[in-house]
Parts: C-alpha cells; sequence; structure tokens
C-alpha cells in the first residue's frame, strides 16, 4: 500500500513581485506550512501558481511521495493539467510541459481545484512580502 500524501498550493503576483505557499500534509497527517517569495516577477496570476506546483512537486518528490493529491484554486491551471483545457499562451505551455514531466514520476497523482484558496496562517501570507502597497 502506497501512503498518500496532500499538496494545497496558491499563487500570486502583482507589481511588488511573486509569491507562493504551500500546505503540505504527509501520511500521518502532519501539517507543514510553507511560503516563498521569488526574485522574479511571474508574468501572470497562472504563471505563478504554476510556479508554486512546479516547487511544491520537486520538494514531494524529494520526500518520496509516490501517491499525490493536488489541489489549486486554479481552474485554469487545473484544467491545462488535466488536459481539459487547451493552452494557447506559449510561456504557460512550456510551464504545462513541465508538470506533465514531473507528475510521471509519481505512481498516482491526481490535481484537483478547490473552489476557495487554501488559507495558511497569518504569518506564512505576510512572509511572501507581495501586497499591493508603495
Amino acid at each position: 500500500m502506497v501512503d498518500l500524501w496532500t499538496l494545497y498550493v496558491d499563487g500570486a503576483t502583482n507589481k511588488y513581485g511573486t509569491g507562493v505557499g504551500f500546505v503540505l500534509i504527509c501520511p500521518n497527517k502532519l501539517v507543514t506550512e510553507y511560503s516563498l517569495s521569488f526574485k522574479f516577477q511571474a508574468t501572470n496570476n497562472v504563471a505563478a501558481e504554476y510556479e508554486v506546483l512546479i516547487t511544491g512537486l520537486e520538494l514531494q518528490k524529494q520526500m518520496g511521495a509516490e501517491k499525490l493529491d493536488v489541489y489549486s484554486d486554479s481552474m485554469l491551471m487545473v484544467s491545462q493539467v488535466n488536459g481539459k483545457y487547451a493552452d494557447r499562451d506559449e510561456s504557460l505551455f512550456k510551464y504545462l510541459e513541465k508538470v506533465k514531466k514531473m507528475m510521471g514520476a509519481f505512481k498516482e497523482i491526481c490535481v484537483r481545484q478547490v473552489l476557495e484558496p487554501i488559507t495558511c496562517t497569518l504569518t506564512c501570507w505576510q512572509s511572501w512580502q507581495v501586497r499591493d502597497q508603495p
């Protein structure tokens, strides 16, 4: 039996930068929150969502996950990853190709949309430093 890992991802970008956050739930139900602020500007929020998904998948693989459920509030990204929407933006297509390749490294993986963004602690989101302020 392969243990199930769970990953919730969310990304955002604005004129001050790109930030991502994810919540990892291990098979033993230990919950860990991560947030990152990137030094580059994602082209849009969907690119930020792909960045956090790629980062989360890399971490999951390093931790030995084989079976993974991934949740994101980005309908577009989830639909593209699941083959329901074609990607017409070449920069996003490169992200999609990378994600598809990474997904092949897992025995079982499912990517689903959640209706609400993930809720990290206030400290987690504040550490992004991607806020609409001068």
